[in-house]
């Protein structure tokens, strides 16, 4: 769809072309960056989340004795820095996410103001006939590249990030199968 979209703005405009190595070099950038960064606020947000469940265990277990012994307060404030943490996460991955979306839309944006711009130019000054409803069409696809780029960058994010988690699993397994071994062969 996204080749589709750039290949009919540049059949109605070939000199959209000129634009195009730009902005794929700045997509590629925006990428590398927001994964990188994806990748990261992803790992910390996993850090932040084990200490939420391990608190929620800890008071749901023990309610009696945290009640017993007044530590209600100290509990609550505990649970609360554990939460904020979490929220600081969760919050830094909007944040990129809509440092995604603007960067992005602005890709588009000057993919389309080059193509209208042109379109009316080389119209005017007879260089090129230009059929509206074609120019209609591939600038309505131009528009819609907006959405793919952001589910195409945003889609190859989550499938590195769980290939990352999917090696730490694996490394984690490798670690736990070697210690169980060594300690079996102890006995």
């Amino acid at each position: 769809m996204v080749l589709s979209a750039v290949c009919t703005a540049v059949a109605v405009l070939p000199v959209a072309l000129a634009v195009l190595p730009l902005l794929a070099f700045y997509f590629l950038r925006i990428r590398n960056i927001y994964i990188a960064s994806s990748r990261e606020i992803k790992r910390y947000d996993g850090l932040s989340r084990s200490p939420i469940f391990a608190n929620l265990g800890e008071s749901l277990n023990g309610i009696a004795t945290i009640r017993a012994n007044g530590s209600i307060p100290f509990f609550k404030e505990k649970f609360s820095a554990s939460q904020d943490a979490n929220t600081r996460a969760f919050f830094a991955f909007i944040g990129i996410s809509r440092w995604l979306g603007f960067r992005l839309d602005s890709i588009v944006l000057v993919l389309l103001s080059f193509a209208s711009v042109l379109a009316v130019f080389f119209n005017e000054q007879g260089w090129f006939d230009i059929d509206p409803s074609v120019l209609g069409l591939a600038l309505t696809m131009l528009i819609q590249l907006a959405g793919m780029f952001q589910w195409m960058v945003r889609q190859s994010a989550e499938v590195e990030n769980q290939l990352v988690s999917g090696k730490l699993r694996e490394w984690f397994s490798r670690i736990f199968f070697h210690k169980n071994h060594i300690s079996q062969r102890e006995k």
